[in-house]
């Protein structure tokens, strides 16, 4: 019986060596791979922005009351869909469509002056242009007058030569040298009377020719202050009609009306006055804000990100995958910006729309769990090192 014992007690000795030095190998192997993950292992670092924003990635477009004025017609309703150059408010443009309508039926009345004027000119040419030419035949006709009565003249002159010839011989009475010599006189004073209309007839054809040219200069001249005050008037109607395509507020762009305002019939708005913002059906991106340290030498384009949207648990939703765009080099507000691309290819459980926030993570780093203590035990250490510096 003794013997049994002896036996059992030594068998149990045996497991329980075996046992420790299991146990012992599986805490060694276990030891060995935590060290191993500690010091080699990768863990993801991630940059955490303060708050984040999706945005298209066009501009955002303002539609603004180009002047003052009362509302009398609205079409804009807060998420409605526009097109570039949809009528979106009309304001009251009874006074400017009265002054236009006025200057229009004066302008139609100067525009008849003007045709009136116009043929009173073309007129005034052909009538001269018909007398011109009269005139020149009347002058020729009386320049061929005066030589043929200095033709005559000249034959006068000739027959009193002879005339004289003859006398002087007594082979002509006196009577018939008195007739020549009367004739001779009379060709002469014919020659001279001749002369004297022709160019008496010169004289007013010149004269006359000179009034009808410039009769028809002060037409014309007529015609030019005429298309002056035209010109006036159509420039005005042109401002008239700006405006009241001013009053008639459009669409700058396609997209998505927001921040609509309270706008009604017989409201009044002042110029500059923003009425509603048009969001383009663009590419939709997110742009993060971080504080300097987290960002600066850490962020780089072409990083991979993710995002988490206020009021989208990311546990039933999940995160919106992003890669850096680009990255700001100076602080606004003490904050970098950065943009980033979202991939709309890339499924997610979210419809993206302009306006949501919520918080971007920026994958910066992949370091060792042992790294990782090194870099926060230095961080403590460094933090009293600037307290005293500053003290």
């Amino acid at each position: 019986m003794s013997n049994n014992f002896s036996r059992t007690l030594r068998a149990l000795r045996s497991d329980g060596l075996a046992g420790w030095t299991v146990r012992a190998l599986v805490a060694a192997l276990l030891l060995s791979l935590w060290g191993a993950w500690f010091f080699w292992g990768g863990v993801t670092v991630w940059a955490v922005s303060d708050n984040a924003r999706a945005e298209v990635r066009d501009e955002v477009f303002s539609v603004d009351a180009p002047v003052d004025g009362q509302v009398v017609a609205v079409h804009i309703e807060r998420g409605q869909r526009v097109a570039k150059g949809d009528l979106l408010v009309e304001l009251e443009t009874f006074q400017q469509e009265g002054e236009r309508d006025s200057l229009a039926a004066e302008l139609t009345g100067l525009r008849n002056r003007k045709d009136d004027l116009i043929a009173r000119i073309d007129q005034e040419r052909q009538a001269l242009a018909i007398w011109l030419q009269a005139s020149r035949a009347m002058a020729e006709e009386a320049q061929l007058k005066v030589r043929q009565a200095e033709s005559a003249a000249t034959f006068a002159r000739a027959n009193e030569d002879r005339a004289r010839k003859l006398h002087q011989e007594s082979l002509l009475p006196d009577e018939e040298l008195d007739r020549t010599l009367s004739e001779r006189e009379q060709r002469e004073a014919e020659v001279q009377s001749l002369r004297a209309g022709a160019e008496r007839t010169e004289r007013e054809r010149a004269s006359a020719s000179a009034d009808r040219n410039a009769a028809i200069e002060q037409l014309k001249a007529d015609l030019g202050g005429l298309d002056a005050e035209i010109a006036s008037i159509e420039t005005q109607i042109g401002s008239l009609e700006q405006e009241v395509g001013m009053r008639q507020i459009r669409a700058p762009a396609s997209g998505t009306l927001a921040r609509v305002g309270t706008l009604g019939q017989g409201a009044v708005v002042e110029a500059g006055e923003e009425l509603a913002r048009i969001v383009p059906s663009g590419q939709i991106g997110a742009v993060a804000w971080y504080q300097p340290a987290e960002a600066v030498g850490r962020i780089r384009s072409g990083q991979h990100a993710r995002m988490r949207l206020d009021g989208f648990p990311s546990t039933q939703f999940g995160t919106i995958p992003a890669t850096v765009a680009v990255v700001d080099s100076e602080t606004v507000d003490g904050r970098i910006r950065v943009d980033l691309d979202i991939d709309p290819e890339r499924p997610t459980n979210i419809e993206l729309q302009h306006g949501m926030v919520g918080n971007v993570e920026v994958e910066v780093d992949r370091l060792s769990p042992a790294a990782l203590l090194m870099r926060a035990v230095g961080k403590l250490l460094d933090q009293p090192a600037r307290t005293g510096s500053e003290a």
